[in-house]
């Protein structure tokens, strides 16, 4: 019995770009000032989610060295009511060409009451005025630090970005550090060589893919095989 051959070629095209990868957030580790990059809003809402003014004290955040993830400082955000809103500023997040983006952050839940809710927001601003959202949820199991994370490419034609840390529903007492964006620009490594080669062997049959630039040899074939 003779063995099928298959061979399959494969192309590849790729978008050149500047490589690098370039942090957004600057203070954000809480190490040095963030207030260039990051703005803090303590929020009461009433029944129909109108912001409404707070008891003093009841709502409140400082950067303190007790419980860091990393470094030396973090921030620590604690309320009786309500919560926080940390925000990026509007120029902290350029729109870069080609860019990959990844949002992120760390959080401690030393205390808090059971409706207590993490989450966080991208916002783009389309150039026809609308607008588009990701909404990532945090875990909110108190006791260990999370990273809560998501990953992106902004959709095309955009004005502008930017991200918020939700933390709501207090009483609550929270820790918050390396709060992160990344843009990176550097294109992914790719072993063109390692895209040719065997796929599966077996007496009835032979697959393997090959490349525009290297053909894998066809060892064994006997000659009266044709090859497709």
């Amino acid at each position: 019995m003779h063995k099928l051959i298959f061979a399959a070629n494969i192309f590849f095209s790729a978008l050149l770009f500047a490589a690098g990868s370039r942090e957004l957030i600057i203070g954000g580790d809480f190490e040095q000032d963030y207030k260039g990059t990051l703005h803090i809003q303590r929020v009461l809402r009433d029944a129909e989610g109108k912001v409404i003014p707070h008891p003093d004290g009841a709502i409140t955040d400082r950067v303190q060295n007790e419980r860091v993830f990393a470094g030396q400082q973090a921030l620590l955000l604690e309320a009786e009511l309500g919560g926080h809103a940390i925000n990026s500023n509007r120029n902290a997040m350029p729109v870069l060409e080609g860019a990959k983006y990844e949002f992120s952050f760390r959080y401690f839940i030393a205390s808090a009451s059971e409706k207590c809710r993490v989450s966080a927001r991208v916002a783009f601003k389309l150039l026809d005025g609308k607008y588009k959202y990701l909404f990532p949820e945090g875990d909110t199991s108190p006791g260990k630090w999370h990273q809560l994370k998501v990953e992106f490419y902004p959709p095309a034609e955009i004005e502008w970005m930017s991200a918020t840390l939700w933390f709501s529903n207090g009483p609550y007492k929270i820790y918050v550090d390396d709060i992160s964006v990344i843009a990176n620009t550097e294109k992914p490594a790719v072993d063109l060589a390692a895209q040719a080669g065997i796929l599966a062997d077996t007496p009835e049959c032979t697959l393997w893919k090959q490349v525009n630039f290297r053909r894998v040899d066809s060892v064994g074939v006997p000659a009266d095989v044709p090859k497709i």
